[in-house]
């Protein structure tokens, strides 16, 4: 809607004023009191993982179980998908990131031999506006991105999926 608004006032007369939908100012509103309300929680987050980051980086490059990058396409099959998403979330009563990120905790453990493992999630910040303000918030018009980028450490229990799976879900409850 800005776009929309710079360029028919732009073709009208070059001095025509720009005036800003209140989409912006509202998410900069909003960005000040979220970090109000949780920079105290976050900063503690933050604190501890970005030091077990550098560690845990560290130790990656020298233990390294490959010794070359490798790309692996795969895909999985309707019914495995459905059964994924229907009958596996149902079950450990979950949802289908949790499982997926168990996965990839797993998969993690065999390439850096470490129970602990760091990734980065990257989320559409307007699924966390509208869960913060139940979406009163009207931001169908913005153009561009919303995004937030985290690092999450992935807690894999060797002997018992659940509490991997609980472990994730903590995590991952703990950071949205």
């Amino acid at each position: 809607r800005d776009l929309e608004m710079i360029y028919k006032s732009s073709t009208l007369t070059f001095s025509a004023k720009i005036f800003k939908t209140n989409s912006y100012s509202i998410w900069s509103q909003f960005n000040l009191f979220y970090s109000k309300r949780y920079s105290s929680i976050e900063s503690n987050y933050w604190k501890s993982v970005v030091q077990d980051v550098f560690v845990f980086n560290k130790s990656v490059k020298e233990n390294l179980l490959i010794d070359s990058e490798t790309i692996i396409n795969f895909s999985i099959e309707n019914d495995v998908t459905n059964r994924l998403i229907n009958e596996c979330t149902s079950s450990y009563n979950t949802s289908l990131n949790v499982l997926l990120l168990t996965a990839l905790a797993y998969s993690l453990k065999y390439l850096t031999n470490q129970t602990i493992n760091f990734v980065n999630i990257e989320e559409d910040g307007r699924e966390v506006l509208n869960k913060e303000t139940n979406s009163q918030i009207d931001i169908k018009n913005c153009i561009g991105s919303f995004n937030i980028i985290y690092p999450l450490r992935l807690y894999l229990d060797e002997d018992d999926l659940f509490m991997t799976i609980l472990n994730v879900n903590e995590t991952l409850f703990n950071m949205i």
